[in-house]
């Protein structure tokens, strides 16, 4: 099972109900306005990479999912239930590596350089809530966003 992080604009959707219904506009519309937007957002809280790219993507880590009056946006990026809430304690990286003989590879700002280890003691990490944050300047944003997609 994939875990991830993921936003469902239904909710908010049903607050707009009123205003939709009000001015005649095709809610698929709408929710795909509101869905570019929040995507937009939550990528824009993130640093370039796997995590950013994946949002909302239809690739094999992306959450697209359209529905009538229904958008759930995410990615299933198995770190990123990390990044959205936060870890408040050091961790190790891997804890079973996955294939015996592989290396961890990333830039590390301290030392200037890519590095390579078996295992990396993790330090805590403060919670960057970029889906909760996305989601709620779409809401902020839903008068501008519908006015766009009625246009």
């Amino acid at each position: 099972m994939k875990i991830g992080v993921s936003v469902h604009i239904a909710d908010e959707m049903k607050l707009l109900g009123e205003l939709t219904s009000k001015i005649d506009v095709n809610a698929q519309n709408v929710l795909i306005e509101m869905g570019d937007y929040c995507i937009f957002a939550a990528q824009r809280n993130l640093s370039p990479g796997r995590l950013q790219e994946s949002i909302g993507s239809l690739g094999n880590e992306g959450i697209y999912i359209l529905k009538l009056n229904s958008l759930i946006i995410g990615t299933t990026v198995p770190y990123s239930v990390l990044v959205e809430r936060g870890v408040d304690h050091s961790w190790l990286i891997p804890k079973q590596p996955k294939e015996k003989g592989k290396w961890l590879r990333f830039y590390w700002e301290e030392v200037g350089h890519i590095v390579y280890a078996k295992q990396v003691k993790h330090p805590p990490m403060k919670a960057k809530w970029f889906m909760t944050r996305a989601a709620q300047e779409t809401i902020r944003n839903a008068s501008t966003i519908i006015e766009k997609a009625i246009k």
